[in-house]
């Protein structure tokens, strides 16, 4: 006979019950905020895209300085105790990601607090008194983020194409051309499904493997899930840490993150993207990865990393675990690790509470994810090693399919194909199937700041660069498919050819060649996802 035992946590339950009550008043605090930063409009002036993001440039700023203003009301520890138990069902919004954004923003914002407070101590950690007053002050903070996300969500917009109506309420209205309108419902759709890793925007690829868990140099991030779930755990792995009767077997925790580990060895690859033996990463990776490292040292942290993202250390064995040559410097690597509102990076990743600090696991990896998006260090050797071992990926995802080529198509890869003694092109990743020959271009584009944030000329640029990589990659497979046979391949064996681009993203195109399908449900330019997913859909 097997017996369960739940794991709640009841301050969650009570800052749901708390906000419940107040939030249906947060119209009129939402109404009143809009009306303050939206001063000096002229209602029902329609503004192009690029006055209309500089317009909204200007709101978002005003509402990221009340925001900051808000935030000393509570010391950062204590904004982070209380958001992390605000239910995740009021920050939703029309679309999967929006609540889990709205979420971040408003913890950058509170990490901007000066002021203290000292939390009681209890047998199951820290608590922090929760009171009419903090509940209010977390409704503000909450609106002022909420309101800024969207303001951003329409800058974004305006820089696709949209022209933005002003309102006297400060919920202005967007506006789209038929073509724009049906090209950014078609982007919201794809982004929302989930990344199939935690590194796919870098411009190369890690997979999580499963494997990992158990080796040593495990390293424990933490991701955001769009609903809570049950997670049941083996009672006996948390035996050390809570006390369970012999009879209980399972342990059921209800969580609203999950544990996302992988081995530090998997971040060689991208440490052999390394020109002239000269590093490109620096203190900052090395600090979050002793820091995600040493989040393994202590059983009770994964129930709290579970149900909250966070976890609660005692400093001198947190830093004892960095096995770092320098654990001080890393140590104050960290502390210097802030986020950041806009473009929106989740931070910072240590919070201080007297005699401990939270470590925020959900930041840490968000900073690895944005401190491995190697493009942004400049150009040259470094990023065709980038593109190389992209590319090497997306072939495993190919290989990992009924799509796998055999070993003549796949000495081909990575060879320039001539015809004529002319060089046509080389494939990057190559895959077969039923007498078709699939031929892919992967194009190593890293999601950057910029284009997270919605920069007007970033955006419209790769839109333009999706067209022109669809342009070139059909000229040059339309050469192949004319000369079947060239110097040094021979395809006439194949019925087809099926050719597309791959991005680590799904990128914003507009509609036409680069958002055509190529097969259903494959489009001409496509994420490495969106492959994968295709791949594995066509069984």
């Amino acid at each position: 006979m097997s017996f369960t035992v739940r794991l709640e946590d009841p301050t969650a339950r009570q800052v749901g019950e708390l906000v419940a009550a107040v939030w249906p008043r947060t119209a009129a605090l939402e109404a009143e905020l809009l009306r303050r930063v939206n001063v000096g409009g002229e209602p029902g002036r329609v503004l192009d895209s690029a006055d209309a993001c500089a317009h909204l440039a200007g709101l978002i700023g005003a509402l990221e300085r009340a925001g900051t203003e808000i935030s000393q009301s509570l010391s950062p520890a204590q904004w982070l105790f209380l958001l992390r138990r605000l239910p995740h069902g009021h920050l939703s919004g029309r679309h999967p990601t929006t609540g889990p954004v709205r979420h971040a923003a408003a913890e950058v914002l509170s990490a901007r607090s000066t002021a203290a407070a000292a939390p009681a101590r209890g047998e199951d950690g820290l608590r922090f008194e929760i009171t009419p007053a903090t509940v209010h002050a977390l409704t503000s903070l909450v609106i002022t983020a909420s309101a800024a996300v969207t303001y951003q969500a329409m800058y974004r917009a305006c820089a696709k194409g949209a022209t933005l109506r002003l309102s006297v309420d400060g919920r202005h209205v967007l506006r789209y051309d038929d073509a724009t309108a049906r090209a950014v419902e078609l982007y919201d759709r794809r982004i929302s499904d989930p990344a199939d890793d935690l590194f796919t925007p870098t411009g190369a690829r890690l997979v999580v493997r499963a494997e990992d868990v158990a080796e040593a140099g495990t390293v424990m991030g933490a991701v955001r899930m769009r609903s809570s779930a049950t997670v049941e755990v083996d009672a006996d792995l948390l035996r050390p840490v809570l006390d369970l009767p012999p009879i209980v077997d399972t342990v059921a925790i209800d969580a609203a993150y999950g544990v996302a580990c992988f081995q530090q060895g998997t971040l060689r690859a991208f440490q052999e993207l390394t020109p002239a033996g000269e590093p490109w990463w620096g203190a900052e990776l090395s600090a979050v990865l002793a820091c995600m490292r040493a989040a393994m040292v202590s059983l009770d942290s994964l129930v709290s990393v579970l149900q909250r993202g966070y976890a609660l250390y005692d400093h001198a064995s947190f830093t004892a675990a960095f096995h770092d040559a320098d654990p001080d410097a890393s140590w104050q690597t960290l502390l210097d690790l802030r986020g950041s509102f806009w473009p929106l990076i989740p931070g910072p990743v240590i919070r201080l509470v007297p005699d401990g600090l939270y470590v925020d696991l959900l930041a840490a990896t968000a900073h690895l994810r944005h401190l491995t998006t190697v493009a942004r260090r400049g150009g040259g050797r470094l990023v065709n090693l980038r593109a190389s071992h992209f590319e090497r990926d997306v072939q495993e995802v190919i290989d990992a399919s009924a799509w796998r080529p055999g070993d003549r198509l796949r000495a081909l890869r990575g060879r320039a194909l001539r015809v004529g003694g002319r060089t046509v092109t080389d494939l990057d990743a190559v895959g077969e199937r039923d007498g078709v020959l699939l031929a892919v271009s992967a194009k190593s584009v890293p999601y950057s700041p910029e284009y997270d944030s919605g920069e007007h000329a970033v955006i419209r640029n790769l839109a333009a660069r999706c067209d022109s990589f669809v342009a070139e990659w059909e000229s040059r497979l339309g050469t192949l498919i004319a000369h079947r046979s060239g110097d040094n391949y021979d395809f006439s064996g194949y019925g087809g050819i099926l050719g597309l681009v791959c991005l680590p993203f799904v990128p914003y195109c507009h509609l036409g060649p680069a958002t055509a399908e190529v097969r259903p449900g494959l489009r001409a330019v496509s994420s490495v996802a969106e492959l994968a997913g295709w791949l594995n859909d066509d069984l």
